[in-house]
């Protein structure tokens, strides 16, 4: 296996082209958003797979911090047929993003090249810490998949319990139905159309941040269980930064604190709603089956 060769380094976000372009179309999108700044925000990053390191970046950006942006990567897999319950599928490395002060950091931990029965004990505590929340898209099941990683190690799972994890196609959903495109205002009504809200990293960052991100085929397929590439660490890192960055659009565009309450107690009753929806069409289809066994009891006896 090749030796990984920790890098840090410093970079303008607005440079990391073609990972991130501004837009120049004129799609209706939730915009408003000072793009300028970008170009004098650099990004750091630690590329690394040592232990001490990932312990040490962790201890000196994630003390006081309650926000940060999450991703992992695992190596593709294609099969032929079903997956087999057998095959186990582990997270090759771990993204965070944070902000101190008004600039960006980000970890990009290749965890598949840590010695085999060990775990950076302050990446675990970060993991464990519900204080701090870890924003990405589509990452409700990334806790079950740091406990596979641990799992696969043969690590002890009763030490970790990953918490804290919010999938941002939540705020997206709402925002999509409650935003009016042409005047750029929260107005709380729903919207006719369109009915397809953006629930992808690469369309939020567009409709909301007005960022135009690649996401080509051969970097997301690539094998990232191998010592990573100068792309493959951008590509890996702006993942992870940009669900820092829509948390803090999403929750500029909710009024901060205020709409965010609003967010939880909609989804909370849609779900509620959904709920009870499915208990009737259960309750109804069993009453349905009922009544056809007395119908066909009742005929029986005519005959």
């Amino acid at each position: 296996m090749k030796k990984i060769v920790s890098r840090r380094y410093s970079i303008p976000i607005h440079k990391l082209a073609p990972v991130i372009n501004s837009c120049e179309d004129n799609s209706p999108r939730i915009i408003n958003y000072d793009l300028n700044s970008f170009k004098e925000t650099n990004l750091n990053i630690l590329y690394t797979a040592k232990t001490n390191e990932i312990d040490n970046w962790c201890s000196e950006n994630l003390n006081y911090a309650t926000e940060s942006g999450f991703d992992l990567e695992m190596k593709p897999a294609f099969f032929k047929s079903k997956i087999s319950t057998a095959t186990v599928i582990a997270p090759a490395t771990f993204q965070i993003a944070v902000k101190q002060n008004s600039e960006y950091r980000t970890l990009v931990a290749h965890v598949h090249h840590l010695p085999k029965t060990e775990f950076p004990k302050n990446l675990a505590k970060f993991f464990n810490n519900h204080r701090i929340q870890k924003n990405g898209v589509a990452i409700k099941e990334d806790h079950q998949n740091i406990r596979r990683f641990y799992e696969k190690r043969g690590l002890n799972t009763a030490e970790l319990n990953p918490v804290g994890f919010k999938d941002l196609v939540e705020y997206s959903k709402l925002l999509w139905y409650t935003y009016d495109l042409n005047e750029n205002n929260y107005t709380g009504d729903k919207r006719v159309a369109p009915t397809t809200f953006p629930a992808g990293l690469k369309s939020m960052s567009f409709q909301y941040l007005g960022m135009k991100i690649e996401k080509k085929k051969n970097i997301q397929c690539s094998n990232w269980e191998n010592p990573l590439s100068q792309i493959q660490v951008n590509y890996a890192a702006m993942d992870s930064l940009l669900g820092l960055i829509l948390r803090e659009r999403f929750l500029d565009l909710l009024e901060k604190e205020k709409k965010e309450y609003d967010v939880l107690e909609i989804l909370n009753a849609e779900k509620a709603l959904l709920k009870e929806e499915a208990k009737l069409k259960k309750k109804l289809a069993k009453k349905a089956k009922l009544d056809g066994a007395k119908e066909s009891i009742e005929l029986n006896k005519t005959l």
